[in-house]
This record gives C-alpha cells, structure tokens and sequence, in this order.
C-alpha cells in the first residue's frame, strides 16, 4: 500500500512529537525519523542509548501516526580507518534495528559516508560490504529490512556503486531508499536507475534539486530541476506501491518557507501526480 511521510531530519527544531502532529495535520501517514550518528548532521529526533524508557518515548512521540508508513533513519559513517569507531556505527545501526523492531516499524535506512582516505579503496569496499551484509542478516532475524541511501558526496552515489554493492552480497536482501535527486546532480538517469533498481526499493526520498554535483542547491519541491512529475509517473507505472518520505533541505541553501507550508504544499504536489 502507497503511504507519505516526512523525514524529520530537517525539522530538527521541533520535538518528535510536534513533528508528528504537524505531518498528521498536513495529511500525512507517518514518518520517516532520524536516529542518525554523524557530527555534521542535524541533532536527531532519537538519540539512541541504554535508557529503560527509550521505546516508551519514542511509543509517545508517535501517537496519531500510522506506523506502518514509519522508517527509521541510522545515518552513519560504516567504512572508518579506525576500529574501534567502525565497531560504533555498526552497533549503533543494531541498536536502531532493536528499536525498530520493538515499535514494529519495517525499515531502518543508512548511508556510507565518505570513505576515508587511509583505507584502501579495495578495502573500503570489502568492509562495507562485510558490515552491511551482518547488518541485514541481523535485521532480518528482528523482521526488520535494511536499505542504503546514495548520497551526492558520499561513498556509494552512483548506480553502478549500487551494482557494484549488490554483487558483492548475493543472496543478501539489502533495500534501498532511493533519492534520485543524489544520481540527478551526478548526472545520471533517474528513470534507468528507477528502474533498475525497482525491486529493492523499500522508500523513496522526495526532494528537489538544482545544479551539479560539484555547484547545487536544494529548493522546496517543485522549485528545482529533478524531473519528479514524470519521476512519479513511472514508479507507479512500474508497479511501485512502497512509501514516499518528503525531504526538505531548503533552508541549508537559503529558503526559509514556514514548516506547515513546506508540509502542506508538498502533499499537494504529491496528491497532484497521484500518491
């Protein structure tokens, strides 16, 4: 079934439970919430750690919202040139995988980060893949899917990155969360990739784009380059009935629209090409 959320990441100010009762007033079925671990990230709406009443919160935070269109961000950076600190973001995403099991939310999303230079690109790749593919055996134990997010300035961006990722586990069910505005700035098709990647997608980030990878910006939907209405049009022709998150990272680039109208108005354009 077709849900909309609204990722929560950008809307930082606000507690998790206002977030939740603006997406519901603005017609939304649930939301797409950061628990993410990464210093240049905005705070997140779940801080993930060993308290007894982390679920219970969390539970309260999400009163009036459909939980079966919720996902979970764990944004970290899983390829690390230390040990111990790759040994932390692997735990923190099972850890994320934990609380979404317990709030039986499905999804659980994550990027790569930057690879750092002291690895070995040979060697990033293979620890990546090695830690994704324990991430999503242990999520699959929990009834929990797993997915990577490609990200403009990050280690696996491109469509072939995601090819290349998906033949180094076979067998392993890793989703994805597909934000075709990352593989637009880079140029790419966003329709082949759509495609392409058709079956492992489990959400879709709605959020526009302006520019190239190396010069972009990211205005309010509908005020950018990326092609969604045709977008749209073929993931349903595709046969895609999964989830729709907005994703509004205007005020980074200079915007500075009302949340309720970035709300409001997205859900117009969504309901306007059908979702």
């Amino acid at each position: 079934m077709t849900t909309t959320s609204v990722c929560s990441s950008h809307l930082h100010a606000l507690s998790l439970e206002d977030v939740a009762t603006l997406a519901q007033r603005c017609g939304y079925d649930g939301l797409d919430i950061s628990a993410d671990l990464f210093a240049k990230g905005p705070p997140p709406h779940i801080v993930i750690d060993d308290s007894a009443d982390l679920v219970a919160r969390s539970t309260r935070s999400l009163v009036g919202v459909s939980r079966g269109a919720t996902s979970l961000s764990a944004n970290t950076y899983l390829v690390r040139d230390d040990p111990q600190q790759a040994a932390i973001a692997k735990e923190h995403v099972r850890c994320v995988i934990d609380l979404a099991q317990a709030l039986r939310i499905p999804f659980v999303h994550v990027f790569t980060g930057r690879a750092p230079p002291a690895v070995d690109s040979g060697a990033a790749w293979q620890q990546l893949a090695e830690v994704l593919g324990a991430l999503c055996e242990y999520a699959s134990t929990r009834g929990v899917h797993v997915g990577i997010e490609g990200c403009v300035v990050h280690f696996v961006r491109s469509l072939e990155e995601h090819r290349r990722l998906f033949a180094m586990l076979p067998g392993v069910d890793l989703r994805v969360c597909f934000d075709p505005s990352h593989l637009y700035l880079h140029g790419e098709s966003v329709f082949e990739a759509a495609e392409i990647l058709l079956d492992r997608i489990s959400l879709v980030h709605v959020k526009d784009a302006a520019g190239t990878a190396d010069s972009f910006s990211l205005p309010p939907l509908g005020q950018g380059d990326m092609p969604w209405p045709e977008m749209l049009h073929q993931l349903q022709a595709l046969g895609y009935r999964g989830g729709y998150a907005l994703e509004y990272e205007g005020r980074g680039y200079g915007w500075r629209e009302d949340d309720e109208m970035i709300l409001l108005s997205g859900r117009k354009f969504l309901r306007e090409h059908g979702i």
